[in-house]
Order: structure tokens, then C-alpha cells, then sequence
């Protein structure tokens, strides 16, 4: 087990621990934390009616391009107000032309993007969570990025969910193939997506298949990116998973 394992580890066993006393407020909030390499700003979402006695899953969010951790705030509804804890953590490069921020694709970006959502699963662990479902999901760039960060830890999360972002293109997203077959993967795309285009859908399809990993490619007939429709699907694909 590597040092990055290791830690993840640890921070699962801290959100296996007893309930917390403390609750978040039933919005959706955001500030700013530090934490191990990463310095920014998280939002946190709270399930309507959190109940501290349960054990709940957490949802993490990667915003899309030009976006900020605020996108929570908006897809939240769509997804689910009850079912999940939620935190989506800001990316750390500006977009350029934008006000918002986005996920890069270099070494770097990567151990950055490592320590965000860490950091993110460590802010949740105020909540009472269950260790077993973690979700890592995200939109164009954030969902690549997601893809990247699930299957380098695929023992470490219950699904991964990418929107309208494929497979990355670089770096050996499947050195460990053969432990990444029982993560489930979930892909959306709309039909008319420029992010990620039908030609390198099939590429990624094709290379999934011969890799024998576990995965679901759902196209949604949207003009929206983060279609109503592909949200409450992405909904369902985890429900599913969490009462199999």
C-alpha cells in the first residue's frame, strides 16, 4: 500500500468512526479549509432532514470548466436533497476567459486535484457517513478527473460517475485494470456534446470492454450539458448500487 493509500485509508477509518455530535445547516455553504496540500475552498451540502443517525453516503462533486464549487448548489436538487452528504471542492487552475476554475490534466494538477478531494472527504466526516459509499463524480474536465482519481483508488469508492467527460488520454488511467473491474463506472452524454464527442465515447467504450471493467454509457437527448434528466439517472445508477 502506497502513501497516498494509506492515507485514504485513514481517512475512511476516521468516517467509520462513532456519529458526530455536530451537524451541518440543511443548505448548501461554502469555505475556505486547509488541509494537508491543499488550501481552497469546499462547498458542503447537507441532506434535507439530516438524520444523525444514519449512515449516509457522500456524494464528492468535480465541477465542469469555467465552474467553481458553487455548481453543487445548482445540481444538487436535480440529484437528490435527501439521499446524500455532499462536497465539491473548487479546482485549482483559473479558467482562462472565465470567472471559474477548472481541472488540468498535467502531473501536477493531478496531486492537487488528490489533495482536494481528500480534503473534501475529511470536511465530511463531520457528518455521519458510510465508509463503504463514497462517490466520486464530475462534469467535462471534473469528470474526467474523477474517471482518473477512481481508477488509480478503485477500492476506495462505490462508483465513479463522469458527465459529459471520457476516459483520460494520458498517464495510464488503466495500470490497474485488473483491480478497477469491480469499481462501477458510470458515463452520461449528451447527444450533441462537444466535450466529449461520439468518436472518442466509442474509443472509450471499446477500451473499457477489452479491459473487462465494469461500466454504463447513457446518452441523454439535451441542449444543456448538465441535463435534469442525466442527473436524476446518475440519481438512480447509485441508488441502485447502494441498496443491491
Amino acid at each position: 500500500m502506497n502513501r497516498l493509500e494509506s492515507r485514504w485509508t485513514a481517512i475512511k477509518d476516521a468516517l467509520d468512526a462513532e456519529s458526530r455530535s455536530q451537524s451541518w445547516p440543511e443548505a448548501a455553504s461554502s469555505l475556505r479549509i486547509e488541509s494537508y496540500a491543499f488550501s481552497g475552498i469546499l462547498s458542503v451540502f447537507s441532506p434535507m432532514h439530516y438524520e444523525p443517525n444514519y449512515a449516509y453516503p457522500l456524494f464528492i462533486w468535480l465541477h465542469g470548466p469555467g465552474q467553481t464549487e458553487c455548481q453543487l448548489n445548482q445540481i444538487m436538487p436535480q440529484i437528490s436533497l435527501r439521499n446524500f452528504v455532499s462536497v465539491a471542492p473548487r479546482a485549482p487552475q483559473v479558467s482562462e476567459g472565465t470567472r471559474g476554475y477548472t481541472w488540468g490534466d498535467q502531473g501536477d494538477h493531478f496531486s492537487t486535484a488528490i489533495d482536494a478531494v481528500f480534503a473534501a472527504a475529511e470536511r465530511a466526516g463531520r457528518f455521519r457517513l458510510n465508509p463503504d459509499r463514497v462517490f466520486l463524480a464530475g462534469h467535462g474536465c471534473g469528470g474526467t478527473m474523477a474517471m482518473r482519481i477512481g481508477l488509480a483508488f478503485p477500492d476506495q469508492f462505490a462508483g465513479v460517475i463522469s458527465l459529459d467527460g471520457g476516459l483520460p488520454q494520458d498517464g495510464a488511467p488503466l495500470a490497474r485494470w485488473k483491480e478497477a473491474r469491480s469499481l462501477p463506472l458510470f458515463f452520461g452524454r449528451t447527444n450533441q456534446s462537444q466535450q466529449y464527442p461520439l468518436d472518442r465515447a466509442k474509443q472509450d467504450l471499446q477500451l473499457m470492454h477489452n479491459a473487462g471493467l465494469s461500466y454504463c454509457l447513457r446518452e441523454f437527448q439535451a441542449h444543456e450539458s448538465l441535463a435534469a434528466t442525466a442527473l436524476e439517472e446518475t440519481n438512480r445508477w447509485m441508488m441502485k448500487l447502494i441498496t443491491r
